[in-house]
């Protein structure tokens, strides 16, 4: 990168040198910026490298003085001579969010709102006002409200967009926004809305109430066969997935089970390694490699699957990552199911999430998982056994349709028996290295 010009063209003093030619103001003002707050940063990072202990041993090259002293020296650069203020705060999580960054493109930061989001995403229910919401530049466009939810007491619809959110405009703020709806249960939120045919703006307040999101859906299609949709995994994906296959089994006419992972970004790995359970009797779901060898797990299915005669076909598309790459890979790898799709994310990692004294936390990659066929899906992804693309402004879904003619083929004796040694294996492993988004 280029160095900044300097107006007016030259050499350019640096504050050092105006120090040592006498530059009085210059020194006042050094001094202010290397004040109360650069102190302030240099006990936390002394702290922080007393506290890590061994840690800090493992390191060729181990932080000296100096190096405490640039970094006091860039803060203090930047609140005495950046164009404009700079709050402390600002630059304390520009800090931390940069170490994180810097370490893997799935380890960062989360703000105290972003850390409480995920919380509530795991446990599948979070104060709210009961609307799916579209994200516009400027506006919140409500796409569905539940019945009987805050917002559907107070008859909002779908259509209506929010323009203001306790008495702030959405103006170019509106990702943020929308996890300001999300809030403790019975706090209040003022919302201005407008209706397409209704001139004025309304404004309501509205009462948040626990908001139970499921993650696993289920319909009939046609031959008897079932749709099993899994949005995420999160603590309760198990139980959820129990009382479809009771509802399914009510009639014991299954023929077939399409199980659409597309668009899944994963969640919690237990509730991945559970669901996985329930169509596997027994064998290796994942192995997940710490750094620690003591904190590495194997994962393995317990005697018993249901419907165990019922073929499965699973939908991933790119977006399909995570937990939701260990289950179709686990059901493929042990010939329970077909893939059907396309290439999967590729995310071979887990993340484990480290609260902070402040409530914020940091999400760090903790161990690097293999399938049961030893694969690293690190930038490779599960590669679908017949590849479609997923386009899903079309009328008809190709994948789907697919995964229904194949069911039937199987039920029908069409097609041979699933080989679980020809199949599973992406033409490369990536091993433990990080590929490019």
């Amino acid at each position: 990168m280029a160095k900044p010009s300097i107006p007016g063209g030259g050499s350019k003093m640096t504050e050092s040198n105006a120090l040592h030619n006498g530059n009085h103001t210059s020194r006042t003002v050094t001094a202010k910026a290397l004040g109360f707050n650069i102190r302030l940063a240099l006990v936390s990072l002394l702290v922080a490298m007393l506290s890590a202990g061994p840690l800090w041993a493992d390191q060729q090259e181990a932080l000296d003085v100096e190096d405490l002293k640039a970094f006091s020296e860039a803060w203090g650069r930047i609140k005495n001579n950046y164009i404009v203020p700079v709050n402390d705060r600002v630059l304390l999580e520009a800090a931390i969010r940069g170490m994180v960054n810097e370490l893997d493109r799935h380890s960062d930061w989360l703000n105290e709102a972003e850390f409480q989001r995920l919380e509530d995403q795991a446990l599948g229910q979070f104060g709210g006002l009961g609307i799916r919401i579209a994200i516009q530049p400027d506006t919140l466009q409500i796409v569905e409200v539940r019945p009987s939810s805050p917002a559907a007491l107070a008859g909002l619809e779908a259509g209506d967009e929010i323009i203001e959110i306790d008495g702030q405009t959405i103006d170019g703020n509106s990702q943020q926004s929308a996890l300001s709806l999300r809030g403790p249960v019975d706090s209040v939120v003022e919302l201005a809305v407008r209706r397409t045919d209704a001139p004025e703006l309304r404004r309501v307040e509205l009462t948040r109430a626990i908001i139970k999101q499921d993650s696993v859906f289920w319909r009939s299609l046609p031959d008897a066969q079932r749709l099993i949709r899994i949005d995420n995994f999160q603590q309760t994906t198990a139980s959820e997935l129990d009382r479809a296959l009771e509802a399914m089994l009510a009639d014991d006419t299954s023929t077939g089970i399409v199980l659409d992972l597309r668009n899944n970004p994963g969640g919690m790995v237990q509730a991945a390694v559970a669901v996985a359970d329930r169509f596997l009797d027994d064998g290796l779901i994942v192995q997940s490699n710490a750094r620690d060898s003591a904190e590495s797990r194997r994962y393995q299915a317990n005697p018993g699957q249901v419907l165990e005669e019922i073929p499965i076909a699973i939908l991933i598309n790119k977006r399909t990552a995570s937990s939701a790459e260990i289950l179709a890979a686990a059901l493929r790898d042990h010939g329970r199911a077909i893939v059907i799709g396309e290439p999967s994310y590729g995310k071979g990692s887990v993340q484990t999430i480290w609260p902070l004294s402040n409530g914020s936390a940091i999400r760090l990659t903790s161990a690097r998982y293999r399938t049961p066929n030893g694969l690293n899906l690190e930038g490779a992804g599960v590669i679908p056994d017949i590849r479609i693309p997923y386009e899903p402004d079309r009328l008809e879904d190709a994948a789907l349709v697919r995964a229904q003619l194949w069911l039937r083929e199987r039920m029908l004796d069409k097609e041979p028996a699933i080989d679980a040694s020809l199949i599973g294996h992406s033409t490369s492993d990536l091993s433990d290295t990080d590929s490019p988004e």
